[in-house]
C-alpha cells in the first residue's frame, strides 16, 4: 500500500470549541480533584462522566447553551478564516 502525505496543520486555524460535557469537566475536575485527592486522572474522569450522566435536564441545559454560543463563534471564525 501506499502510504499518504499527511496534511499539514496550519497554526492559525481556529480551534474547534468545547462540548457541553467538556466545559463541565472543566468546571468540576477541580472541585472533584480537591474533594478525592488519591484518585488516578481515570478513575477521576469515570467519577466526573458519572455525575454527568446523572445531572438534571434544568443543569445540562445551561452547559449546551454555552457549548452552542461557543460554537455559532466558531462558526463565525471560520467563515472569516
Amino acid at each position: 500500500r501506499k502510504k499518504r502525505a499527511k496534511k499539514e496543520k496550519d497554526p492559525n486555524a481556529p480551534k474547534r470549541p468545547a462540548t457541553s460535557y467538556i466545559l463541565y469537566q472543566n468546571d468540576c475536575r477541580a472541585l472533584m480533584k480537591e474533594q478525592n485527592p488519591g484518585l488516578h486522572n481515570t478513575d477521576l474522569l469515570r467519577h466526573i462522566s458519572d455525575t454527568w450522566k446523572a445531572l438534571p435536564e434544568k443543569e445540562k441545559a445551561a452547559y449546551e447553551a454555552k457549548a452552542a454560543q461557543l460554537k455559532d463563534v466558531y462558526a463565525e471564525t471560520v467563515k472569516e478564516y
